[in-house]
């Protein structure tokens, strides 16, 4: 019958007559129980697994593995949860940073552009009054052209002042100095334009200069 341990019993009885004992062991995995009585006896017990006893250590072996796995499962599915919730963060924190550098850079942009205009605008402003300035001069050079065209014309000889030979050369002289004033200033009215009229005004004031020197000439 079973055991309390759920193993059963092979129990092999050895009944030896008085004064004869087996000299051949029980064998392995076996105890030996000895006594004395009527006869000498030796009983071999020899222990047996059941295979319910088998089977039930089986079933509970396979059970912790599938505990133990299924804890495994759940550490890893926990595991992974936890990550993607914190590249979820992390990836949610990127695109905030990045959104943020994406607005302030086309802030600096736009502030960027406006001093652009206003820089533009400023230039313009200033080309615009250099213009200005620069056809003022031009129209002061013509009618200064014109004064000393007209200052020049009485030196032209006439047969009434009969005139020497060095009055005719004077005259001569006074009309290519008004000429090549003429030149000079237009002259340095061109180079003015051609460098867009420079704020600092130096060649309008030396032309302007220029100008009052050729109006002074007798």
């Amino acid at each position: 019958m079973p055991h309390h341990n759920a193993l059963w019993l092979t129990v092999d009885i050895v009944v030896v007559e008085t004064g004869k004992i087996p000299s051949q062991p029980c064998g392995p995995r076996t105890r030996v129980l000895e006594g004395y009585g009527l006869n000498w006896f030796r009983i071999c017990v020899r222990k047996v697994r059941s295979p319910a006893y088998a089977a039930a250590a089986t079933i509970a072996a396979t059970a912790a593995t599938v505990t133990a796995t299924a804890a495994t499962v759940a550490a890893t599915v926990a595991a992974a949860t936890v990550a993607a919730a914190i590249a979820a963060t992390a990836t949610a924190a990127t695109v905030a940073a990045t959104v943020a550098a994406t607005a302030a850079a086309a802030a600096t942009a736009a502030t960027a552009a406006a001093a652009a205009t206003a820089a533009t605008a400023a230039t313009a402003a200033t080309a615009a009054t250099a213009a200005t300035a620069a056809t003022a001069a031009a129209t002061a050079a013509a009618a200064a052209i014109a004064a000393a065209a007209a200052a020049a014309a009485p030196l032209l000889p006439l047969p009434q002042l009969r005139c020497c030979r060095r009055c005719h050369r004077y005259a001569a002289a006074a009309a290519a100095t008004a000429a090549i004033a003429a030149t000079i200033a237009f002259c340095e009215f061109a180079l003015a334009k051609q460098i867009s009229f420079q704020s600092s005004g130096s060649l309008v004031l030396r032309w302007a200069e220029e100008l009052s020197m050729i109006s002074s000439t007798p």
